[in-house]
């Protein structure tokens, strides 16, 4: 199951990244998902609609990837780790803040696959962050 998980995670977030950094940004405001929606209204897809679209299912699918995580504070890792997951697909987020994001799903995953592997510990959340300087 564990391997069944981790398989595709890179693809997904560099397909993540290359939407986020083309040449079309995808739509990163509550004005841009307003836009959005009044275009289905009518059938018209605005600029950078498809992209959250696209955005939106690798989202999920690092949402329902998510890793088990082990340790005293894999509960608050867990969490945040859904929120920032959750936030890549995002069209009402700002497109420099769901990168973000995603260097943090990175991160983790990184992490978790460095534990699993006994190279080193996993760290939590806060942790990583520190160890970034961010």
């Amino acid at each position: 199951k564990r391997t069944f998980n981790m398989t595709g995670i890179g693809e997904i977030l560099d397909r993540a990244e290359a939407v986020l950094g083309g040449q079309q940004p995808p739509t990163g405001s509550y004005m841009g998902w307003t836009v959005d929606q009044a275009g289905r209204v009518v059938g018209y897809s605005p600029p950078g609609a498809t992209e959250a679209t696209e955005l939106e299912a690798v989202g999920a699918a690092l949402v329902a990837k998510m890793p088990r995580m082990e340790g005293p504070q894999s509960d608050y890792d867990r969490q945040n780790y859904i929120q920032m997951a959750g936030q890549i697909g995002d069209r009402t987020v700002p497109v420099d803040q769901r990168r973000r994001a995603l260097q943090i799903v990175r991160g983790l995953w990184a992490q978790y696959e460095g534990g699993q592997q006994g190279a080193k510990p996993a760290m939590s959340l806060d942790e990583y962050l520190k160890s970034k300087g961010q």
